[in-house]
């Protein structure tokens, strides 16, 4: 009980069970003044209106973000919040960013203005020149779903992890009710309502990005009739987060994923969205070098390494989707 300053920095202690014993003890230490440089006193107490998190400072870890995800939604005085350089990312930006949007009394997290995105007021938000940390990239995310009068977002230059792009992917496709009719990032720009066809081949998108661009497209494509996505290596994970999206774009006819790391798992799942049929395409390596086809079935045998999997033409909705180098 007269213990009030408590270091664990350099334990090794950064996840799993033994991390949240350690966080639901240090929460539970009524006379405890100070975690790892946090200081769990005055948060428990009211005493703080704002919070600067730097890990100049102090090394910010799992520990200490599981303790400030305890504090900060019980505390009623704490109003301003920036974590811009606290070098958090991944599960513990989330968990701060969680932390935070359950706040009643926090109406500021550095540069990101909380209350008039949870009070639904703004219609754009520029973030172009802010510098933003995975922890407000994941903030703007949670909050995405509740601001649902913005038509205009733009965070480019903020460097957004592939995890972040896919975090505001998930929020946006939850977002019925969106207005978004532009939407800006480092990975790809749409700045008007698309109509016809769209081309972002060759432009660098991970599998976050094409989850994100999906979600997009949710609420700025029903005009899309085309999309070029190939030679961008966003795999099966890429694959599944755009099939998912596929269901809203009511005029898409052409749909090209070429040489995009995109195996069986990844073709299944689009075959599925899109009613078509699987084809495994090869050359035939023995002079002629002319492509061969044949219809593969989740009973087959593995697929060969000189094979890649196809789509070819076969819905409604879709004429023609190619993910291999073996031409159409």
């Amino acid at each position: 009980r007269a213990l009030t300053h408590v270091d664990t920095r350099g334990s090794r202690v950064s996840h799993g069970p033994d991390l949240e014993k350690l966080v639901e003890a240090v929460l539970g230490a009524d006379n405890l003044v100070e975690f790892n440089a946090i200081p769990v006193g005055a948060l428990r107490l009211g005493q703080m209106e704002a919070l600067t998190l730097s890990s100049s400072d102090a090394a910010i870890g799992d520990a200490e973000v599981g303790v400030l995800a305890g504090l900060i939604p019980l505390n009623t005085s704490l109003t301003r919040i920036d974590a811009t350089r606290s070098g958090l990312s991944g599960k513990a930006a989330e968990r701060l960013a969680r932390a935070i949007v359950e706040s009643e009394s926090v109406v500021e997290c550095v540069p990101l203005p909380l209350q008039e995105l949870k009070r639904n007021t703004m219609t754009s938000i520029d973030l172009s020149k802010a510098t933003l940390g995975q922890t407000e990239l994941s903030l703007l995310a949670f909050l995405l779903p509740m601001a649902t009068k913005l038509t205009k977002i733009d965070i480019r230059g903020s460097r957004c992890a592939d995890a972040q792009l896919k975090l505001m992917g998930d929020s946006l496709l939850s977002a019925p009710s969106a207005q978004l009719r532009f939407f800006s990032c480092d990975a790809f720009v749409i700045d008007r309502e698309i109509s016809g066809h769209l081309d972002l081949s060759s432009t660098g998108l991970g599998a976050g990005a094409v989850a994100l661009l999906a979600s997009v497209l949710k609420h700025t494509g029903r005009g899309l009739t085309s999309l070029d996505l190939s030679f961008n290596r966003f795999g099966d994970a890429g694959a599944n987060a755009l099939a998912h999206g596929l269901a809203w774009l009511p005029e898409l006819k052409t749909l090209s994923a070429c040489c995009c790391a995109i195996d069986i798992d990844g073709a299944e799942a689009l075959s599925s969205s899109l009613s078509a049929s699987i084809y495994i395409g090869w050359r035939d390596q023995r002079g002629s070098n002319v492509p061969h086809y044949r219809e593969y079935k989740r009973s087959d045998p593995p697929v060969s390494p000189l094979e890649v999997p196809l789509m070819i033409g076969i819905s409604d909705k879709v004429t023609a989707v190619q993910l291999g180098h073996v031409p159409l």
